[in-house]
């Protein structure tokens, strides 16, 4: 079922608003923040200002690599939102890569767009979207670009049906293409992890830390923040494997899949012998493989499926095997010239590959992930052989080492990540095994100790800037105590200078919103009061991702939510009717077998018998899905404690009605949907626990 799937964004910030605008403005002048930050981060802002339309034919940092002859131009819209959306314009029609994490930035950057390719009916002559992969800020926004096009989006393909070669695209539809993993990677998140990751999201980027809680989130790292508003979905009409040759908007491009970031990744490459120019070179967008101005995020803090590094730089090498005289990212600026394409590619790969190496060469010594972080120590020269880019912005603006810095992902991050990758959880010493749990061995150190005694060595600790002692020591007695103030100021006021030090945004966004758990102090304000823990925004698991999922993504996602016992047996079946081209018959069952629920298809032998024996079974069609599950959000948000079970039973019982009872009745629906839990109407503590 939906889970915390409001139709906001992720990270709205319910504190207050960013100082960066959607309307696409730097802010002038830059707020202040309470908590001090690391210089080279605040310089590093400097990497999305000013707030831009590239293009590259024309400005004068990219125009000198821009072949002669070639029957397009590109644009890129940067620091608009946390990625950029890119527009090819071809003798007839437009092809956007990547949409923008929410509707409201991608209408900004649609109407932009629109200024550069004029029309008479004040459309924009989108033919294709192209997702370079599953991340919310890369697809949210292709309803806004659908609806600029004045057409329709393509059917969906048929999963079953995928394969590589060459496509042409359709005429009368807008074209949405993405690699066969999408749906998987995206399912995950919409449907299973995404109840966790969406409030881990919030902190990581910084969602309470606007001008009104005292302007303290500086940028993103590989954007200027994340913005509110709504989120959707769209199930791409054409997918591919490996490669894929598509002739869209009278140009040829080739769309080439290369893991890294996600399982899904794929490269967009235009030849120009195939464009209008000639030779072997070519434009590159090469979406997250080079994950923007920042050491890549080889893990993620929100939480994330495992990123393979050796896969990771050997995608980087699939890149540098193009002769490209520019390369587009997803995030951050262009980078033009064929010479800084490869420096940066060279040594990009190069520190993916030894974070790897090393890991793993100390990993297969018997060094645990503890000892691992301090011994895997980035190689100063891979950072100062970028002083020598150029990218496509005035060069007092942004330093070139700022590729390699810390900026999103860390290479202690990485090493976890890895040794994890590998072997798992356990670092080998039994006493991991079954460890005793954290509030009792927390008692045990404060019997031992002295709860005044730990009290004063953590206010010793702090004193003496030992921020981290401190932090630990204090967690020590909040473990058995969260209402112990003394101990919880002590940490979260380490937080704060922790803050004060780092490079990585992921890493003060998080120190400051736990401190502000722990210590909460509006605008910097004295004393502590409550945290508000608000309704967590739900974009990874938002209404207009899970029903534009196929439907048995949402239907299986019902049985991690089980409240189990040990005797109840019941079934419910769905039906979702035929709705055309893409959208087929589809029925399922959910058969509750005590403490397990089974998810049971029409490919199954027992689905016959299991559909039969169903005491209730609803027909849904998908638009009325969608009405479910926003009615859903609606009720979160209104602090419902019942917000699933009343949802679906509303949507049976009330006009119009968005389920239909084909057998059974809707006290039967309700009797069976009150077996599951209900979605929080909350963030969880992340800290204070």
């Amino acid at each position: 079922m939906a889970r915390q799937q409001f139709s906001v964004w992720i990270l709205v910030c319910l504190i207050g608003t960013s100082a960066w605008a959607q309307t696409g403005t730097c802010p002038s002048p830059v707020p202040r923040p309470t908590i001090p930050a690391n210089p080279l981060l605040v310089g590093h802002t400097n990497f999305f200002c000013p707030v831009k339309i590239y293009d590259l034919k024309n400005d004068p940092k990219s125009s000198g690599s821009f072949p002669a002859g070639l029957k397009y131009n590109v644009y890129s819209a940067v620091g608009y939102e946390l990625a950029n959306s890119m527009m090819l314009v071809g003798p007839s029609g437009v092809v956007i890569v990547d949409t923008l994490g929410e509707e409201t930035s991608a209408q900004v950057v649609a109407d932009l767009f629109k200024q550069r390719v004029p029309t008479p009916d004040g459309k924009l002559p989108v033919k294709a979207i192209i997702y370079t992969h599953n991340h919310i800020d890369h697809i949210s926004g292709v309803d806004t670009f659908v609806r600029a096009s004045g057409k329709s989006a393509c059917p969906p393909q048929d999963p079953s049906k995928v394969q590589d070669g060459t496509y042409t695209a359709r005429p009368d539809c807008v074209e949405i293409l993405g690699q066969a993993n999408i749906i998987d990677g995206l399912t995950q998140t919409a449907t299973l992890s995404g109840a966790a990751i969406n409030p881990r999201s919030a902190y990581m980027y910084g969602a309470y830390l606007g001008p009104n809680n005292g302007a303290n989130r500086i940028n993103d790292g590989i954007g200027p923040q994340v913005n509110s508003g709504v989120s959707m979905f769209r199930l791409p009409s054409r997918m591919f494997n490996q490669q894929m040759e598509f002739n869209v908007a009278g140009l040829t491009l080739q769309l080439v899949y290369v893991p890294s970031e996600t399982n899904d990744e794929l490269m967009v490459f235009v030849p120009d012998n195939k464009n209008g120019g000639s030779g072997d070179g070519g434009l590159l967008f090469s979406a997250e493989v080079i994950q923007g101005p920042s050491f890549p995020n080889l893990y993620s803090l929100r939480g994330t499926s495992y990123r393979s590094p050796a896969t990771w730089y050997k995608s980087v090498d699939t890149l540098r095997n193009y002769n490209s005289w520019c390369m587009v990212p997803s995030h951050g600026v262009p980078l033009c010239g064929a010479q800084n394409v490869q420096t940066l590619l060279v040594n990009f790969r190069d520190a993916v590959q030894f974070t790897h190496d090393q890991t793993v060469r100390y990993m297969d010594q018997g060094f645990t992930p503890d000892e691992l972080v301090s011994k895997v120590i980035l190689p100063d020269y891979l950072i100062t052989n970028l002083m020598s880019l150029q990218p496509a912005m005035p060069a007092a603006n942004m330093d070139p080492q700022d590729y390699l810095r810390e900026f999103y992902g860390s290479v202690r991050q990485g090493v976890r990540e890895i040794y994890f990758g590998y072997l798992g959880w356990f670092p080998g010493d039994p006493v991991e095994l079954n460890p005793t749990p954290p509030v009792e061995t927390a008692a045990g150190y404060i019997a031992l100790i002295g709860k005044d005694k730990l009290l004063q060595e953590a206010q010793h600790a702090l004193a003496q800037q030992q921020y981290q002692w401190a932090a630990e020591l204090a967690t020590i007695l909040i473990r058995v105590d969260h209402e112990d103030m003394p101990a919880r100021q002590v940490k979260a006021n380490a937080f704060r200078q922790l803050a004060t030090q780092v490079t990585n945004p992921n890493w003060r966004n998080w120190y400051i919103t736990s401190a502000e758990e722990l210590c909460f102090q509006p605008a910097g304000g004295p004393g502590c009061t409550p945290f508000p823990h608000p309704p967590i925004p739900g974009g990874l698991t938002s209404a207009g991702f899970i029903a534009n999922l196929p439907p048995d993504k949402w239907v299986s996602s019902w049985t991690i939510w089980l409240e189990p016992n040990d005797t109840t047996q019941a079934s419910l079946g769905f039906l979702f009717p035929d709705e055309g081209p893409g959208f087929p018959k589809e029925q399922y069952v959910l058969q509750r077998d005590k403490a397990v629920v089974r998810f049971i298809t029409t490919s199954s032998k027992e689905f016959n018998a299991a559909w039969n024996a169903a005491s209730v079974q609803v027909s849904i069609t998908r638009p009325n899905l969608l009405t479910l599950l926003q009615n859903e959000d609606t009720l979160i948000n209104q602090r419902n404690q019942t917000a699933f079970t009343t949802a679906m039973y509303n949507g049976c019982t009330q006009s119009p009605r968005l389920v239909e009872v084909i057998k059974g009745t809707c006290d039967g629906l309700k009797q069976f949907t009150d077996m599951f839990q209900q979605p929080p109407t909350q963030s969880p503590q992340l800290t204070l626990r």
